[in-house]
């Protein structure tokens, strides 16, 4: 067997049963990162999800069915909150046991990325990938505060959706669409930001280079209409329990489509350069249209045009 020494060529060289030894690396270096946040205590709206959140004080049928027939805080976030639920009848309301259960799924999160990636490219790059990913700044926000485990979850969930996305595309058996479509609700259900999900399906695809089917055109049309219906629910949730609030945030739908581009630029930069690390991430709203939101559409919209230009 060919043991060329290369630290990243490790997961193509070794046997077998040693393609667990990237797994083991990925788990000590997130261990090792994180492990100090089991001792941190409640953060800011940690108490409101947690101290004021009767609903997740308990795992009975009326709990339950609070969680999932109400919104809090503006959300409609089930899984999240039956996850809380669970931890609280493990923790009640000793922080340890929420951020043991938060770093356990942060670890799961970065063990299916690598499995993921090594679908996508060389184990060589999904390593290295997954540990960038691992180490990556702005992720101690996500881990750190219990708050945010709704994002853990909704990722979690999205790489596991993903994952049977790709065994769909690869087998075209209908029973990984289900999968997919379950995990993709699910993930939702976490946290509306997985909504992208199908238009990162779509990409896949693009990329690919794979041929209009029938098959494959009904199957995103499907997971498209999964995230509109979520959209909804999610506008209408959000919208009406904001109704009564009068900060530039929350003054309708318009103001935030107008503002849309600064944002998706603004995550952009912050992928690149994260800096500030603070979970009070906010800028300026602008209400009316000028030539800042002008501005940042085109820039927007130039970047989707090179991107579309580019290879594939």
């Amino acid at each position: 067997m060919d043991r060329r020494t290369s630290l990243l060529d490790f997961p193509e060289r070794l046997d077998p049963w040693q393609r667990f030894l990237p797994y083991a690396l990925l788990l000590i270096v997130t261990l090792a990162l994180y492990g100090t946040t089991l001792y941190f205590s409640f953060v800011w709206d940690d108490f409101f999800y947690i101290h004021r959140n009767d609903r997740v004080q308990g795992l009975s049928p009326l709990h339950l069915r609070m969680i999932w027939t109400s919104t809090f805080l503006g959300h409609y976030a089930p899984i999240h909150h039956t996850f809380l639920a669970l931890l609280y009848s493990l923790s009640a309301l000793e922080p340890f046991g929420y951020h043991l259960g938060q770093l356990v799924v942060h670890a799961g999160c970065v063990c299916l990325l690598y499995l993921l990636l090594q679908k996508l490219e060389s184990a060589r790059i999904a390593l290295l990938a997954s540990l960038l990913f691992a180490v990556y700044p702005a992720n101690i926000e996500t881990i750190a505060w219990i708050s945010e485990s709704k994002s853990t979850l909704a990722f979690f969930f999205f790489l596991l959706s993903f994952w049977a996305f790709l065994r769909l595309r690869e087998r075209e058996r209908w029973g990984y669409g289900v999968w997919c479509g379950f995990f993709l609700v699910l993930s939702m259900l976490a946290k509306i930001n997985t909504v992208v999900a199908p238009a990162i399906f779509f990409l896949y695809d693009y990329k690919e280079g794979f041929s209009v089917k029938k098959e494959r055109v009904w199957s995103l049309a499907c997971f498209f209409l999964i995230s509109v219906i979520f959209t909804g629910i999610h506008l209408v949730s959000f919208y009406e329990s904001q109704a009564s609030m009068t900060s530039s945030y929350y003054r309708g739908l318009a103001v935030h489509l107008q503002n849309m581009s600064r944002l998706v630029l603004y995550y952009i930069g912050m992928v690149i350069f994260p800096h500030p690390l603070s979970a009070w991430q906010m800028f300026r709203i602008y209400e009316e249209w000028n030539w800042v939101v002008g501005i940042a559409w085109i820039a927007l919209l130039a970047l989707a045009w090179f991107l579309y230009r580019s290879n594939r």
